[in-house]
């Protein structure tokens, strides 16, 4: 499918083909990089049109969260057993109980108030089911 975008690439490549660079930059303020980049995605498509069209730009790798699951049933507990505490007031226990699990990492309390909105700890008596 040729998208309206990619049919304007390929109208500045022919204007640029017949009326060179500079026209082509005070027409369609198109970068000569840009236009080399368009032509080269055009030959490596055997010609086609589609060639043209725009990819993903989402990242191809993509940042995991890693996570201890000790720290999340650790969390769990505590909420339970203390409904009411907040992040900062479970930071220093979460602390002992890293220090006694021998983790070196433990999470700081913005790091605990994500967790506990992102893992549904908030209503430890009526939890959230999917």
């Amino acid at each position: 499918m040729i998208t309206e975008q990619a049919l304007r690439k390929a109208r500045i490549l022919a204007f640029w083909e017949k009326y060179g660079l500079s026209a082509t930059r005070e027409a369609f303020k198109a970068k000569r990089r840009t236009l080399f980049d368009w032509k080269r995605k055009l030959k490596q498509g055997c010609g086609k049109i589609e060639a043209l069209n725009s990819k993903s730009q989402a990242p191809i790798i993509k940042r995991k969260r890693l996570r201890d699951v000790r720290i999340i049933e650790e969390l769990k507990n505590l909420r339970e057993k203390h409904p009411n505490l907040g992040a900062d007031k479970i930071h220093p226990l979460l602390l002992d109980f890293c220090g006694a699990a021998g983790l070196l990492k433990h999470p700081s309390s913005s790091t605990i108030e994500r967790r506990i909105s992102r893992y549904y700890i908030r209503d430890i008596l009526s939890p959230w089911i999917p």
